[in-house]
C-alpha cells in the first residue's frame, strides 16, 4: 500500500507564474495572454486552442517589451469620430461658420 506522501504517486500543482511574467487564460477553446507594459494592461488573443503556443507568445511579448519594442495589439473598435474623419465628413462645431453655398467645406 502506498503512502500519501510517496513521491511517485503525488502529482505535481502546477507552478504558478511569477511577478511580472503575465497571465495565461483560456475562454471557450481559445488560449488569452495579459501582460503589462509601461503600467498599462495589455490582453491579447493567442488565435490558438494549445497552450504552449500562447506561452511561447506571452514570453515573445514580454522580451520585446524588455527590449523596448512596443507593439500594442491594434483595437478593433473604431469611434464615431474616427470613421467620420476617414469620410471626410465635418463634424458638428468644427465650422464657426455658416455652410458656403459653394459646396465646399469650411
Amino acid at each position: 500500500m502506498k503512502s500519501a506522501l510517496d513521491p511517485q504517486t503525488e502529482t505535481q500543482p502546477q507552478s504558478r507564474r511569477g511577478r511580472g511574467e503575465g497571465r495565461i487564460w483560456r475562454i471557450g477553446r481559445i488560449w488569452w495572454i495579459q501582460y503589462y507594459v509601461h503600467g498599462r494592461q495589455v490582453r491579447e488573443s493567442s488565435h490558438s486552442d494549445r497552450k504552449p503556443v500562447a506561452e511561447r507568445l506571452i514570453r515573445r511579448r514580454l522580451g520585446e517589451a524588455a527590449a523596448g519594442i512596443v507593439t500594442f495589439p491594434q483595437s478593433a473598435r473604431v469611434t464615431w469620430r474616427a470613421s467620420t474623419v476617414e469620410r471626410s465628413v465635418p463634424m458638428p462645431g468644427d465650422c464657426c461658420c455658416e455652410r458656403p453655398t459653394d459646396g465646399s467645406d469650411c
